[in-house]
């Protein structure tokens, strides 16, 4: 670590040190995914894609799951229903580049007069952001049922918005017609992404009413769009089963204070490095606000933030309100990402508030610059999902994982006997497995384990290793 800090020292006071980070914190997440393996829901969907078959599987999970339209649809046709399992290792490379792709579009949408290299490194930044922080790692990328449902979704997104953007620049109307369909892709994917998305929404449209003093039309059209999709999922019968099946009581009181409280200690956890690593961009920052025309997009630095708490509210309050408890962690990473979006939102007003109210303009001198990056730099790769991928994959634990699943399914595959005894996993790399969600284990009845047996048609339960065995 210290010889590449000496070797790339001149990138630490610069824009430019977000490229050196965004290659860096990609590189081990791209080669982790020749690790990859199918598990759990992999195989729930596929079992059913076969029972139904693949084109009727969708509207059977819509009627009877969830109403995911979108992510549920692609789920149905993953690898482990054509016997490919091999494409789980083609996947979330697929998914990373596809991720990284829709950001540039994003901030190319936005700073479309800058130069590529400082786009990529705008990039770079929001890319390293997310990982720096990411709360799971294995369902963002690697365990599909929740990299389709939440990751691919984030991507849609951002390119549903980069096209309405550049609608508004070129008043082309096929750059519409991709806003509309790859927000109704992402809507269709979970529920914390139709919160936010119509929570964006609804606030612009709101601040061309009452701001702009202006209907925009075109937007309206997206609104009526999006909130018909997203009551299309919301409104699906098999959620009403899945609320059936599971009866919670729903207490706004406890949801609202329990939003707040956790709201809070997410801002304070997340918000400084974003600040931080975001102050290298601060004259990008002033020459995009100089060339926009309408300031009024520059609101008071009071309301952004209540758009940034906002985003932390709105995003937790369904978990607490439907099961009294935070959400999980595939999405809490779609939270964590909109807040990135709208942290960096909030510093844009800021600067714009400091320099026309007070003329005060925020400038880093080198040396901070090169305290500051060192800082980012060495905190980036200490005990942080990127510093956990590379020793996941340099310790050869991602390695020995791999061969050990494919162990496991020569043994299930091949096995004659009705009950199959697998052993343990011994090596777990945290990047790419995750036991909660794709840990078998000695309960036949445990939901894990009924997917696995009820598509391969045989009891599939692990070897204890000990009497206080986990998988």
């Amino acid at each position: 670590m210290i010889a590449i800090l000496k070797k790339y020292k001149h990138y630490l006071n610069s824009y430019q040190l977000f490229i050196l980070l965004g290659i860096l914190t990609l590189v081990p997440f791209l080669l982790l995914s020749f690790f990859n393996h199918p598990a759990t829901d992999d195989y729930y969907f596929s079992y059913y894609s076969k029972l139904y078959t693949a084109t009727e599987s969708p509207f059977w999970m819509y009627n009877n799951v969830g109403g995911r339209y979108f992510a549920n649809t692609i789920l149905c046709f993953n690898p482990v229903y054509f016997d490919c399992t091999y494409l789980f290792k083609i996947l979330p490379i697929l998914l990373l580049i596809f991720f990284c792709f829709s950001v540039y579009t994003f901030i190319s949408s936005i700073l479309d007069e800058a130069s590529k290299s400082k786009k990529i490194a705008f990039t770079g930044l929001i890319f390293s952001l997310f990982l720096y922080q990411l709360p799971d790692s294995c369902s963002a990328f690697y365990w599909m049922p929740g990299a389709i449902s939440y990751q691919l979704s984030l991507s849609l997104s951002l390119l549903g918005f980069a096209f309405l953007t550049q609608f508004y620049k070129t008043k082309k109307v096929i750059r519409l017609l991709f806003a509309a369909l790859f927000l109704i892709g992402s809507l269709g994917c979970n529920e914390i992404t139709i919160v936010l998305t119509l929570m964006f929404l609804y606030f612009i449209a709101l601040h061309s009413i009452f701001i702009l003093k202006k209907i925009n039309l075109p937007l309206l059209l997206i609104i009526i769009i999006a909130t018909g999709f997203s009551a299309f999922a919301i409104l699906a019968p098999g959620n009403a089963i899945r609320a059936k099946a599971i009866p919670v009581p729903h207490e706004f009181i406890y949801s609202v204070t329990h939003s707040i409280t956790t709201s809070i200690g997410f801002l304070l956890k997340w918000l400084p490095i974003i600040l931080i690593c975001s102050l290298f961009f601060v004259d990008i920052l002033y020459k995009k606000i100089a060339l926009v025309k309408n300031k009024s997009i520059f609101i008071n630095p009071l309301l952004a933030f209540g758009v940034l708490f906002s985003v932390l509210f709105f995003g937790f309050f369904p978990g607490f309100w439907i099961n009294k408890n935070v959400l999980p962690d595939r999405a809490i990473n779609t939270v964590y990402f909109f807040f990135i979006l709208a942290t960096i939102y909030l510093l844009v007003c800021t600067l714009h508030y400091l320099n026309t109210k007070h003329q005060f303009v925020i400038q880093l001198t080198s040396t901070s610059k090169y305290v500051l990056g060192s800082i980012i730099f060495i905190s980036m790769f200490s005990n942080t999902p990127i510093y956990t991928a590379y020793r996941d994959l340099l310790t050869g634990k991602a390695s020995k994982y791999s061969q050990e699943m494919d162990n496991r399914l020569d043994l299930i595959v091949n096995s004659t006997t009705k009950k199959v005894v697998v052993p343990a996993l011994k090596n777990q790399p945290e990047t790419i497995f995750k036991p909660i969600i794709m840990g078998l284990t000695t309960n036949i009845k445990d939901w894990k384990n009924e997917e696995l047996s009820q598509y391969f048609a045989k009891e599939i339960v692990v070897q204890p290793t000990d009497s206080t065995f986990t998988e």
